[in-house]
C-alpha cells in the first residue's frame, strides 16, 4: 500500500510535466483506490488545451465502472471552486462523482482568483486532507515559477 506522501510526490512529478504558461497553474493529480492502486492521472493542459485542469483530465480517464465513493483524488494544488473561464470547477466534479476523498499540497494563492474548492468540497461530505513535505512543496513551486508560494501554505 503507497503513503500518501508518496501519492503525492508521484502527482508532483505529473505537475513538472505540464507545458509552461505565465496565466495557469500547473498540477499534477493522481486518483487511487483504497489500497493505493493508481487508477488515473492527470495534469493541466495534457490534453493540448490551455485551460485543461489537471483533475478534470484525471476524472474523464476513469473507467466508466468506478466507484468513486472508494476513491481518493490527489491534486498538487487544491482543486478549483471557481472557474474564470469555461467549463465546471473541479471541486464541482469531484462532488457531482461523490469522491470519498481528496488530498492536496497547496492551497490556490490568490493570484488568479480567490478559491473556495475546499471549503464547497467538505460541505458536500467529501473529506479534505493536507499532505504535503519539502519535497512536494519544491516540485509545485518549480513547476510554478510564475507563482510566490512564500510564506509555504497553507
Amino acid at each position: 500500500m503507497s503513503r500518501p506522501i508518496d501519492i503525492m510526490r508521484e502527482a508532483a512529478l505529473l505537475g513538472l510535466q505540464c507545458p509552461h504558461t505565465t496565466t495557469e497553474l500547473a498540477v499534477g493529480c493522481i486518483i487511487v483506490d483504497d489500497d493505493g492502486t493508481t487508477i488515473a492521472t492527470g495534469y493541466s493542459r495534457e490534453d493540448g488545451n490551455q485551460k485543461s485542469h489537471a483533475e478534470k483530465i484525471a476524472i474523464e480517464k476513469l473507467p466508466t465502472d468506478a466507484d468513486t465513493h472508494a476513491l481518493t483524488l490527489y491534486s498538487t494544488v487544491e482543486p478549483c471552486g471557481t472557474r474564470l473561464t469555461s467549463g465546471p470547477a473541479c471541486a464541482h466534479l469531484i462532488i457531482a462523482r461523490h469522491f470519498k476523498k481528496v488530498c492536496y499540497a497547496m492551497n490556490e494563492p490568490p493570484h488568479f482568483v480567490n478559491q473556495n474548492g475546499l471549503d464547497q468540497m467538505r460541505a458536500h461530505n467529501v473529506l479534505v486532507e493536507h499532505v504535503c513535505d519539502d519535497v512536494v512543496y519544491d516540485m509545485v513551486a518549480r513547476a510554478n515559477p510564475h507563482i510566490n508560494w512564500h510564506p509555504k501554505n497553507p
